[in-house]
């Protein structure tokens, strides 16, 4: 009768235990809805959010400055070179000015040399006095400005700096070498700016 009455109340403190669980299990579940429902974050979440969110922001603006001072720089560079190009080019035409006179001033005196010798042709010592004179003083000022005669007789032929007009039979001489030279080639500077026409043996 005892046991009957205990195996009872046994079943009855189950039953009760198992209710109290029961009630708690739903408590949670309502909290886990009813926080479902008002889509709450916690709070340290939505301060990192925060956080990352200043921070691509602060991202996008440093970007932005840097792009303005790129934009900047590059318009000033732009600025500057056109401002060299034409600084160059007035430059250069003021530099072609004054070397173009200064040859001509040094050509003048020839030409005053022809003048005489012209005025003078009647007598025909003076006239030739006259003419190699000016020879000699335009070939001074040519020379003085860089200016070569390409030698070419009796040496072997150059393509770099002769051009072969004729060619003739030499028996004296190794085949190729220039037995004569038709006309004078000039160097500048170093540049051939005339090969010398010459004849060149077989």
């Amino acid at each position: 009768m005892v046991e009957n009455n205990q195996e009872e109340e046994y079943k009855s403190r189950k039953e009760d235990h198992q209710d109290d669980n029961i009630d708690t299990f739903e408590n949670i579940e309502e909290d886990i809805s009813e926080k479902q429902e008002e889509n709450e974050i916690p709070e340290v979440v939505i301060e990192t959010l925060e956080e990352r969110i200043q921070q691509l922001e602060d991202e996008i603006k440093k970007s932005e400055e840097e792009k303005d001072s790129i934009y900047r720089r590059a318009q000033r560079l732009k600025t500057d070179f056109n401002n060299f190009r034409n600084r160059t080019r007035q430059e250069k035409e003021k530099l072609n000015r004054e070397v173009k006179a200064e040859l001509i001033k040094e050509i003048l005196p020839v030409i005053d040399n022809f003048e005489r010798a012209l005025t003078a042709h009647e007598n025909q010592s003076e006239f030739r006095t006259g003419v190699e004179m000016i020879y000699k003083q335009l070939k001074t000022v040519l020379e003085q400005e860089g200016l070569k005669v390409i030698n070419a007789e009796g040496e072997s032929f150059d393509h770099e700096y002769h051009e072969a007009v004729l060619q003739e039979e030499d028996s004296g001489v190794e085949p190729g070498t220039v037995i004569e030279v038709l006309e004078k080639g000039y160097i500048l500077d170093d540049r051939v700016i005339r090969p010398a026409r010459v004849k060149v043996a077989q």
